[in-house]
């Protein structure tokens, strides 16, 4: 028994380091990982596409009937242009390190939205009340671009938040300002108060991957007048909606 305990107690050992070393080998890749200090990604963004429809109602009423009382109200729909690139609109990057992660996105595309509206204004008032008006319809199209910036951000989780931005040509907004019926039709110049419910975080193993889809659904609403107008009523509405496509190019 003496002869054998020695023999046993040495296969014993051997089988611990084999099984030690051979676990170091597995986990190798996984702890260099861990303690290496950041893993880079590269992206190129292939496609933009973006959808928005913006209603806007305004008026001017006093207490009693006085010329240039007026009502209008209209709508902007928003659509991909014709003219909007191929294979590539923008660039991304995304970097996870030791404390988390981030990145960004930039891509820009062609959109041409179409405009109709309504006016209606009092003329001439008789004893506090209206006895003439004017009516106009009105239509449009303009062609711009818009921009998308969008910033990600996260911890050291497996999900990451995701801070959408619009810029249409030299506005923050998310359809144009650039028509009229009888008053401007102004929307936000700000995406201070878009609220984006689809596409506001997102899985971080689904960004790394070679091919990422980035949906989003935005809206606004507004019930103060522009800055600089005396309209006692005013509403707009804006949503916007579409998807940002990326395919990796890089990683290390």
């Amino acid at each position: 028994m003496a002869s054998i305990l020695p023999q046993r107690a040495l296969r014993t050992s051997s089988a611990i380091a084999l099984a030690t070393l051979l676990a170091l080998l597995i986990l190798t890749p996984a702890a260099q990982a861990v303690v290496r200090d950041s893993a880079s990604f590269g992206y190129t963004v292939t496609r933009f596409d973006y959808h928005a429809s913006g209603q806007l109602s305004g008026g001017l009423f006093g207490a009693v009937c006085t010329p240039s009382d007026a009502l209008w109200e209209g709508e902007v729909t928003t659509d991909d242009s014709q003219l909007a690139p191929l294979g590539k609109v923008g660039d991304a990057s995304l970097k996870i390190h030791r404390h988390g992660t981030s990145g960004e996105v930039e891509a820009k595309t062609s959109i041409e939205s179409n405009f109709t509206g309504f006016h209606r204004e009092t003329t001439a008032c008789k004893e506090e009340s209206e006895s003439a008006h004017t009516e106009s319809n009105c239509a449009g199209g303009v062609e711009t671009e818009m921009t998308a910036l969008v910033d990600i951000s996260g911890g050291v989780g497996t999900r990451v938040r995701i801070a959408w931005n619009f810029f249409e040509d030299n506005g923050d907004r998310l359809v144009p300002n650039t028509f009229t019926c009888g008053e401007p039709f102004k929307f936000s110049d700000s995406s201070a108060g878009v609220t984006c419910s689809k596409g506001s975080t997102a899985n971080l193993a689904k960004l790394t991957a070679r091919a990422v889809k980035l949906p989003f659904f935005c809206l606004y609403t507004a019930t103060a007048p522009p800055p600089g107008t005396n309209y006692t009523k005013f509403g707009s509405t804006v949503t916007a909606k579409g998807a940002l496509f990326l395919k990796r190019t890089k990683m290390h």
